[in-house]
């Protein structure tokens, strides 16, 4: 019973999230103005009016925030039983299945209420558009292909932030002798291998069918939007 309720509220947030992402997608991929919107970003006011205009889901947040409190506070190890066969302590078992729950909800509804304002869309790909401007592909990425692929440049910051201290070991290395360093410099290889694999893999997506030609360029939506408490 517990797992389905912590299925069930991931499922239908899900569904939420990305209904209100669709809906500025569109227009935004069409270039179409946004008159009653501002050009700038308060992230925490957005999303209280989103939670305002969403009330069952607010009164949902509530509740799952008061259980949570209660398993943490009111009730003890008793109210939740033991089950010496497993040895197991049902309490700890609520207190993390409804913890995971909340957690997953807050990402939930931030998406949403975030994805409600063409603004907010745009500032909240800042973390993973500062990723692909490190890998070198800042002027040329849209805002699809950081909905799409943000795990993706994830990957290819990550690699190109190991390569990078690779490099500095293995100078310092041979700064400070004559050993060649023939780890660092197969780590070195195998991290750009890495990087070469995923930049294929941006390339084909560029070419796929799925990949919007007006999708517009993170370079050049950024530029329009202040970004507040985000």
């Amino acid at each position: 019973m517990l797992r389905r309720l912590v299925t069930g509220l991931g499922a239908t947030l899900c569904v939420a999230s990305f209904f209100a992402w669709d809906a500025v997608k569109t227009a935004s991929m069409a270039q179409q103005p946004f008159p009653q919107f501002s050009n700038r970003c308060d992230a925490q006011r957005v999303r209280d009016d989103w939670l305002d205009r969403h009330d069952a889901i607010r009164r949902t947040r509530s509740a799952l925030k008061e259980m949570i409190g209660a398993v943490h506070e009111r009730y003890t190890d008793a109210d939740f039983g033991y089950d010496p066969a497993t040895n197991k302590n049902r309490r700890k078992e609520f207190s993390e299945a409804f913890d995971a729950a909340n957690r997953r909800f807050e990402e939930l509804i931030n998406g949403a209420a975030l994805n409600s304002t063409p603004a907010c869309h745009v500032c909240q790909l800042v973390p993973i558009y500062e990723k692909a401007k490190f890998v070198g592909e800042g002027d040329r990425v849209t805002l699809q292909e950081l909905v799409r692929l943000s795990d993706l440049f994830d990957d290819l910051a990550t690699d190109q932030e190991q390569i990078d201290r690779k490099r500095h070991e293995f100078q310092d290395l041979h700064d400070r002798s004559s050993e060649p360093g023939d780890r660092l410099r197969d780590t070195i290889g195998a991290l750009t291998r890495d990087m070469e694999d995923h930049k294929r893999m941006l390339a084909e997506f560029r070419h796929s069918p799925d990949w919007n030609p007006n999708s517009p360029r993170m370079a050049t939506e950024r530029e329009k939007f202040t970004c507040d408490n985000m």
